[in-house]
This record gives C-alpha cells, structure tokens and sequence, in this order.
C-alpha cells in the first residue's frame, strides 16, 4: 500500500476509505518486525497522511494502545495490544521512564 491515496468525496467513499485504512494500520503493525511504531513510520509506510492514521488508530483503540512513554522526539509510539509486550520491550520502556525521569 505504498501509493498515496486521494481524499473521498461521498460517504459511501469516506467509509469504505476508513475501512482500508483501518485495515492497513493493522496489517502494518502486525507485520511490522518492531513492536512499536509511530504515525509518521506507519503513514509512510502505508502512504497516507498522518491525520488518517490517527483518525485509524482512534478507530482501532481496542486492538491498537499507545505506550505510555513517548520516543526521544516527543511522538506516541502505538502497537498492538493481541502481540503484548515482551520483556525486552517492558526493559526498553523502563530504560527510556528511567532516563526521563533523571535531571
């Protein structure tokens, strides 16, 4: 899904293009070999703009839950919750709470 995709004009259009992109966030973040992902990584991958993976990613809050600690650069870093968290994970998470909450 690499190709960017023009913005629908009628309803049926709008649902049936939140439907693929729901679709596509999920295959991505399923697929993906990193745990977790941001939107501006899953909207070039998919070739989207951002604001339609958030929109997804509202969409999606049962399957797709945001870490509680963002990247260096300040974004939300989101993955599946069905893949669960592994301890290498939960140590990377720890690591970045440690060193943000050190002066």
């Amino acid at each position: 899904m690499s190709t960017t995709m023009t913005r629908p004009k009628t309803r049926k259009q709008r649902d049936k293009r939140e439907q693929e992109m729901d679709r596509a966030v999920l295959i991505a973040l399923r697929d993906s070999p990193q745990t977790f992902r941001t939107v501006r990584g899953l909207a070039q991958e998919i070739g989207a703009h951002e604001e339609e993976i958030r929109a997804a990613i509202g969409r999606n809050r049962q399957e797709v839950k945001r870490l509680s600690i963002p990247t260096q650069d300040g974004d939300s870093v989101y993955f599946l919750a069905d893949r669960g968290l592994t301890f290498r994970d939960r140590l990377a998470v720890a690591k970045q709470y440690v060193l943000k909450s050190v002066p």
